[in-house]
């Protein structure tokens, strides 16, 4: 399946939207379900772990995580799926406002700052 995900810097780990247990079918009548995490409300969310693979795709390469991702079980947690610090911290990530980018870089890329000549 191919998702869109917004990157949540202030999450902990990535978590899927309710959707997502009919898109990928997903059986949940023997599945733990937890309540431990909430918002910025601080409510609990009702979710489970689930054992999947994501590919991050871009022009450079892909890069595949395993394991486990979490999924709301409440329809009205996330409209999408939410990455998290648990995959971001695998990157070195830039967040650039003003040209409304996101870049993650994986080794072997690196990045250094260039000061502008003062005017």
């Amino acid at each position: 399946m191919k998702y869109s995900f917004l990157i949540d810097t202030g999450a902990d780990e990535t978590f899927f939207h309710y959707r997502s247990i009919n898109i990928l079918g997903i059986d949940t009548s023997q599945l733990e379900i937890l309540d431990d995490v909430g918002g910025v409300g601080r409510y609990s969310i009702p979710y489970f772990h689930w054992n999947t693979e994501m590919k991050l795709i871009s022009p450079e390469g892909t890069k595949i995580f395993g394991g486990e991702v979490n999924v709301f079980l409440d329809p009205h947690a996330t409209d999408v799926p939410l990455l998290g610090r648990d995959v971001l911290d695998t990157f070195v990530a830039i967040f650039d406002r003003g040209k409304d980018d996101v870049i993650l870089l994986d080794q072997p890329d690196s990045y250094r700052i260039k000061r502008s000549p003062e005017r």
